[in-house]
């Protein structure tokens, strides 16, 4: 994409009039974290996903999440374990791509909006 389309599309997301909405929920969520440091994802996540889809606020939490939680995961970087961290980032982040990958290729648990969860089959006790 070239920057007018860039442009262009950011200016079609602040013409929305949920957007406004989406933006004073963000500086709640964001005024809750800055009191107790954590928080802002149990504000901003039903109220955004009422507003929006839980889809676009998964994506824009994990967005803003990211980048304000940067500048600290910076200066922690010397003081980390990394003979604990590493483990534990290879496993997530192996189980988040395969979980991505399970979704995507529609052997996941994501059922299509509207859809009726599959029947279950009865399960018979054997003695």
């Amino acid at each position: 994409m070239t920057q007018p389309q860039i442009l262009a599309v950011f200016a079609d997301a602040a013409a929305d009039p949920r957007f406004p909405i989406a933006l004073g929920i963000a500086a709640l969520a964001g005024l809750v974290r800055g009191f107790t440091g954590f928080g802002s994802a149990l504000i901003y996540m039903p109220l955004v996903s009422a507003v929006y889809s839980p889809q676009i606020a998964a994506a824009t939490l994990l967005l803003i999440d990211s980048i304000s939680s940067l500048p600290v995961s910076i200066r922690a970087i010397p003081q980390c374990n990394w003979r604990e961290v590493t483990p534990v980032t290879i496993a997530g982040a192996v189980a988040v791509s395969r979980q991505a990958d399970d979704r995507s290729f529609g052997r996941g648990s994501a059922r299509s909006p509207g859809s009726a969860p599959a029947p279950r089959k009865s399960a018979r006790l054997r003695c």
